[in-house]
């Protein structure tokens, strides 16, 4: 009879166990979820914060004298141009794990780029304001 009950009390304590290791798995892969995130927000905040810097500088350099100049030369095909150098400058800054997680989150590097291009065009919008 003592014999059943110390195999009764291993078997408990091995389930126990086990249940506990399952709950440290599951705490970890909740951790490693939310330094994930922690990682996207940061990248997501980063493309954000050097639109409005690139925006803000190719509106000061390039912009502003192509319309001050006494032909006005800022036409669509100018825009464009403006706008494909404000996307290139912004992949410039950005290192390489950050343009991973950012294809890995949107799925594509075309997505990214249409990403940056949204970020780009809503800086302009609000520097216009």
């Amino acid at each position: 009879m003592k014999e059943s009950f110390e195999i009764l009390a291993l078997i408990a304590c091995f389930v126990a166990i086990l249940f506990l290791i399952k709950e440290l798995i599951r705490q970890g892969k909740i951790a490693n979820e939310t330094v994930k995130d922690e990682k996207l927000k940061f990248v997501f905040g980063q493309v954000l914060d050097l639109a409005e810097t690139i925006v803000n500088s190719l509106n000061q350099t390039v912009v502003e004298p192509l319309k001050n100049s006494e032909k006005l030369e800022f036409d669509k095909k100018a825009q464009k141009e403006v706008l494909e150098r404000a996307k290139g400058r912004i992949k410039d800054n950005l290192d390489a794990k950050s343009k991973d997680l950012l294809k890995a989150y949107l799925g594509s590097a075309e997505k990214v780029d249409d990403f940056i291009k949204d970020a780009v065009e809503s800086k302009v919008y609000e520097s216009k304001k």
